[in-house]
């Protein structure tokens, strides 16, 4: 297996490649809030080693990408992010399967609605508003960027499942968010027209996720004619903790049986 850095018109990537590659599908996969492309290793690695060529991008902000001014960035929505996510997958030859953790995930299913992709697999992704929308919003300081709550609170409902040593690495990395793209993925306000996700699609939620309810992601799949899987033992940390490697080989089947036919 190969890796690669590169950087494309300001967005900060990761590269794999398989060192025979078989499947010609490449995956691109987007991170969620306050993360980066690091959260994604485990899984170029486990794709790579399948025959996968992936790409790991970082949202504008984030993990050093282009940096954004203040006030755009306080501004910056969930629905902003497919620009990262189109510059990246316009230097592809071949549709892409798109991954999306979390706010990631929702930002892969509204690219999806106006771009095409091979494939969806959105791993405890932020519920669009048709889905999850609450009757008394959450109120977030939308003047100041979010910065990541004490190691603790953070354990528990982002990296729960990974040691405390690998969680403190994490935690590390973490970035500030922007409060209009916090407000939207805690109160599911983000509008994403369903009715246009046309590929297939994989969905995963998980029993111990404190974050985003694996009751409305299952609901989410319906709506999109999905295949919804439910970890009851996982947490929203599904990229990073101990068992994550039963997770990848979950998506694998579902690729090979539904996306590539090899």
């Amino acid at each position: 297996m190969k890796k690669e850095k590169d950087m494309l018109n300001g967005v900060a990537i990761e590269l794999t490649y398989p060192d025979k590659l078989i499947h010609h599908t490449p995956i691109v996969m987007v991170h969620g809030g306050s993360q980066g492309s690091w959260c994604w290793e485990n899984y170029q690695s486990y794709f790579a080693s399948q025959g996968f060529h992936t790409i790991a991008l970082n949202w504008y902000h984030h993990n050093g990408s282009r940096e954004l001014d203040k006030s755009e960035f306080l501004k910056r929505s969930i629905l902003d992010v497919p620009t990262e996510i189109d510059i990246v997958v316009s230097t592809l030859n071949q549709k892409p399967i798109l991954f999306g953790h979390s706010m990631g995930g929702l930002a892969s299913l509204h690219y999806s609605t106006f771009k095409q992709v091979a494939a969806l697999v959105l791993l405890a992704p932020a519920i669009p508003n048709k889905i999850g929308e609450t009757k008394a919003p959450i109120p977030v300081d939308l003047n100041h960027p979010r910065n990541p709550a004490p190691f603790e609170q953070t354990y528990q409902r982002f990296f729960l499942g990974s040691s405390i040593e690998d969680a403190q690495k994490y935690y590390g990395l973490l970035d500030p968010e922007s409060p209009q793209a916090i407000y939207e993925g805690i109160n599911s306000t983000a509008e994403v027209d369903l009715s246009k996700v046309n590929c297939p699609n994989l969905l995963i939620g998980a029993g111990k996720d404190t974050v985003v309810s694996h009751q409305k992601i299952q609901k989410l799949a319906e709506q999109i004619n999905g295949t919804y899987i439910y970890l009851e033992e996982s947490s929203h940390n599904l990229l990073l903790e101990s068992q994550w490697e039963n997770t990848t080989n979950l998506i694998y089947d579902w690729i090979r049986s539904n996306v590539i036919y090899e």
